[in-house]
Protein backbone atom coordinates (compact mmCIF):
# COMPACT_ATOMS: atom_id res chain seq x y z
CA UNK A 1 0.00 0.00 0.00
CA UNK A 2 0.79 3.76 -1.08
CA UNK A 3 1.22 6.67 1.72
CA UNK A 4 -2.43 8.04 2.90
CA UNK A 5 -3.89 9.73 0.22
CA UNK A 6 -3.57 13.52 -0.07
CA UNK A 7 -6.13 14.18 -2.87
CA UNK A 8 -8.91 12.37 -2.81
CA UNK A 9 -10.89 12.11 -5.81
CA UNK A 10 -14.36 15.36 -6.08
CA UNK A 11 -16.04 13.12 -7.95
CA UNK A 12 -17.37 9.77 -9.10
CA UNK A 13 -17.14 6.24 -7.42
CA UNK A 14 -14.89 3.35 -6.79
CA UNK A 15 -15.05 0.15 -5.85
CA UNK A 16 -12.31 -1.79 -3.33
CA UNK A 17 -11.56 -5.71 -3.21
CA UNK A 18 -9.90 -7.30 -0.76
CA UNK A 19 -9.33 -9.52 2.33
CA UNK A 20 -10.61 -9.92 6.50
CA UNK A 21 -8.20 -10.95 8.73
CA UNK A 22 -9.38 -10.90 12.20
CA UNK A 23 -9.83 -12.80 16.04
CA UNK A 24 -12.90 -13.89 17.56
CA UNK A 25 -13.60 -15.27 21.08
CA UNK A 26 -17.16 -16.23 21.86
CA UNK A 27 -18.81 -16.45 25.67
CA UNK A 28 -17.57 -19.62 27.07
CA UNK A 29 -14.48 -20.30 24.99
CA UNK A 30 -11.10 -20.84 26.17
CA UNK A 31 -9.26 -20.07 23.10
CA UNK A 32 -8.91 -17.14 20.19
CA UNK A 33 -9.97 -18.11 16.78
CA UNK A 34 -8.92 -16.90 13.33
CA UNK A 35 -11.55 -15.03 11.15
CA UNK A 36 -10.63 -14.70 7.98
CA UNK A 37 -12.98 -13.36 4.62
CA UNK A 38 -13.60 -11.20 1.61
CA UNK A 39 -14.49 -7.50 1.18
CA UNK A 40 -15.68 -5.15 -1.22
CA UNK A 41 -16.24 -1.74 -0.39
CA UNK A 42 -17.53 0.41 -2.73
CA UNK A 43 -16.92 4.38 -2.32
CA UNK A 44 -18.98 7.58 -3.72
CA UNK A 45 -16.58 10.88 -4.07
CA UNK A 46 -19.33 13.80 -5.48
CA UNK A 47 -21.66 15.42 -2.73
CA UNK A 48 -21.20 14.23 0.45
CA UNK A 49 -18.54 11.37 0.27
CA UNK A 50 -19.23 8.11 1.77
CA UNK A 51 -17.82 4.44 1.99
CA UNK A 52 -19.39 1.28 3.35
CA UNK A 53 -19.61 -2.52 1.88
CA UNK A 54 -19.84 -6.15 2.85
CA UNK A 55 -16.91 -8.57 4.52
CA UNK A 56 -18.70 -12.33 2.78
CA UNK A 57 -17.20 -16.07 2.70
CA UNK A 58 -16.20 -15.20 6.52
CA UNK A 59 -14.43 -17.89 8.33
CA UNK A 60 -13.46 -19.31 12.17
CA UNK A 61 -10.27 -20.67 11.58
CA UNK A 62 -9.62 -23.77 14.44
CA UNK A 63 -6.80 -24.38 16.45
CA UNK A 64 -6.33 -27.63 14.62
CA UNK A 65 -6.10 -25.91 11.33
CA UNK A 66 -9.71 -26.63 9.82
CA UNK A 67 -12.07 -23.73 8.32
CA UNK A 68 -15.79 -23.17 9.75
CA UNK A 69 -17.67 -21.39 7.20
CA UNK A 70 -19.88 -18.45 8.77
CA UNK A 71 -23.73 -18.57 8.30
CA UNK A 72 -23.67 -14.59 8.65
CA UNK A 73 -22.15 -11.88 6.16
CA UNK A 74 -20.97 -7.77 8.20
CA UNK A 75 -22.57 -5.10 5.93
CA UNK A 76 -20.38 -2.01 7.07
CA UNK A 77 -23.06 0.81 6.66
CA UNK A 78 -22.00 4.16 4.95
CA UNK A 79 -19.92 6.48 6.92
CA UNK A 80 -18.55 9.68 5.78
CA UNK A 81 -15.03 10.14 4.46
CA UNK A 82 -13.41 13.33 5.85
CA UNK A 83 -10.21 14.31 3.81
CA UNK A 84 -8.42 10.38 2.91
CA UNK A 85 -10.25 9.13 6.42
CA UNK A 86 -13.07 7.28 7.90
CA UNK A 87 -14.24 6.81 11.41
CA UNK A 88 -17.55 5.84 13.48
CA UNK A 89 -18.34 3.12 11.04
CA UNK A 90 -21.15 0.97 12.50
CA UNK A 91 -22.29 -2.48 11.28
CA UNK A 92 -24.95 -5.65 11.07
CA UNK A 93 -25.24 -8.79 10.07
CA UNK A 94 -27.22 -10.81 7.76
CA UNK A 95 -27.79 -13.92 6.42
CA UNK A 96 -24.74 -15.20 4.33
CA UNK A 97 -25.60 -14.07 0.16
CA UNK A 98 -28.53 -12.12 1.48
CA UNK A 99 -29.26 -8.67 0.36
CA UNK A 100 -30.17 -7.26 3.40
CA UNK A 101 -31.94 -10.20 5.97
CA UNK A 102 -30.67 -9.28 9.15
CA UNK A 103 -29.72 -11.72 11.68
CA UNK A 104 -28.34 -11.63 15.70
CA UNK A 105 -27.86 -8.56 17.11
CA UNK A 106 -24.96 -6.33 16.68
CA UNK A 107 -24.15 -4.69 20.05
CA UNK A 108 -21.41 -2.45 19.48
CA UNK A 109 -19.85 -2.16 16.17
CA UNK A 110 -17.18 0.21 14.74
CA UNK A 111 -14.96 0.56 11.78
CA UNK A 112 -12.66 2.74 10.83
CA UNK A 113 -9.88 3.35 8.12
CA UNK A 114 -8.28 5.52 5.24
CA UNK A 115 -7.61 5.75 1.60
CA UNK A 116 -4.20 4.83 0.50
CA UNK A 117 -2.00 5.73 -2.48
CA UNK A 118 -1.84 8.74 -5.33
CA UNK A 119 -6.09 9.33 -5.91
CA UNK A 120 -7.17 6.52 -3.59
CA UNK A 121 -6.58 3.45 -5.20
CA UNK A 122 -6.56 1.66 -1.86
CA UNK A 123 -8.13 1.49 1.49
CA UNK A 124 -7.19 0.07 5.00
CA UNK A 125 -8.83 -0.15 8.11
CA UNK A 126 -9.55 -2.09 11.65
CA UNK A 127 -13.06 -2.82 12.88
CA UNK A 128 -13.76 -4.28 16.10
CA UNK A 129 -17.87 -5.85 17.47
CA UNK A 130 -20.04 -7.35 19.76
CA UNK A 131 -22.58 -9.46 18.45
CA UNK A 132 -25.01 -12.04 19.91
CA UNK A 133 -26.25 -14.53 17.43
CA UNK A 134 -28.51 -17.51 17.92
CA UNK A 135 -26.43 -20.89 19.14
CA UNK A 136 -28.54 -23.37 17.36
CA UNK A 137 -29.81 -24.76 21.10
CA UNK A 138 -32.65 -22.11 22.10
CA UNK A 139 -30.00 -19.94 23.31
CA UNK A 140 -27.57 -17.01 22.08
CA UNK A 141 -23.90 -16.64 22.25
CA UNK A 142 -22.07 -13.61 22.06
CA UNK A 143 -18.74 -13.42 19.98
CA UNK A 144 -16.46 -10.54 20.33
CA UNK A 145 -14.09 -9.72 17.24
CA UNK A 146 -11.38 -7.28 16.08
CA UNK A 147 -9.60 -7.03 12.94
CA UNK A 148 -8.59 -5.48 9.80
CA UNK A 149 -9.61 -4.86 6.28
CA UNK A 150 -7.16 -3.96 3.33
CA UNK A 151 -8.25 -3.61 -0.53
CA UNK A 152 -7.73 -2.22 -3.52
CA UNK A 153 -9.54 -1.26 -6.87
Amino acid sequence: FGDRTKSVPTAGTASYNGEVYGMTIANGEKYVRGLTGSVNLNASFGGTPAIGGKMTNLRLHEANNSQVPLAQDIVMEPVGLNGSGYAGGKMHLIEAGSVNTRVGTMIVSDYQGALYGAGGPETAGTFQFLVRTDDGAGGTVDRTAIGGVAASQ
